[in-house]
């Protein structure tokens, strides 16, 4: 549970011009609360979201998809899964200088689910939040 370890939920002050926030949050719940999961952003590794965590994704104007990879200690659950839910993605299409929230679920036998969410709702489920680390 060290991933959860980071500051609680903190607005981005300095956004760069021309960039967009993409805030990508996993609220606290008991199921798979000892898994966590890797956040890919256009592809590429951006975050490994445990329950409770959010991450601040700075974005690109236009098309952005966000997708997923299970992280497990048992490898047979990470083939399945990864196997199974690698193509669900959640799109977003950002505009320079707006903010958007995308919600990060564990869906029982469904999978992961990602869904990107009002100002209102996502402001208020990621003040419980904490920090995520990058990944590099």
């Amino acid at each position: 549970m060290a991933g959860c370890a980071g500051p609680k939920f903190s607005t981005v002050t300095a956004v760069p011009s021309g960039k967009a926030v993409i805030y990508v949050y996993r609220k606290a719940a008991l199921g798979g609360v000892l898994g966590n999961h890797h956040i890919y952003a256009n592809g590429q590794p951006v975050t490994s979201l445990y329950s409770g965590s959010y991450y601040p994704y700075l974005a690109e104007p236009g098309t952005n998809y966000l997708s997923s990879e299970m992280v497990s200690l048992a490898i047979a659950i990470n083939m399945s899964m990864n196997a199974q839910f690698k193509h669900r993605v959640c799109w977003i299409e950002a505009e320079a200088g707006k903010t958007y929230y995308v919600q990060f679920e564990i869906a029982t036998s469904w999978g992961p689910i990602m869904t990107e969410v009002d100002a209102n709702t996502g402001s208020r489920d990621i003040r419980e939040c904490n920090l995520a680390k990058a990944l590099k």
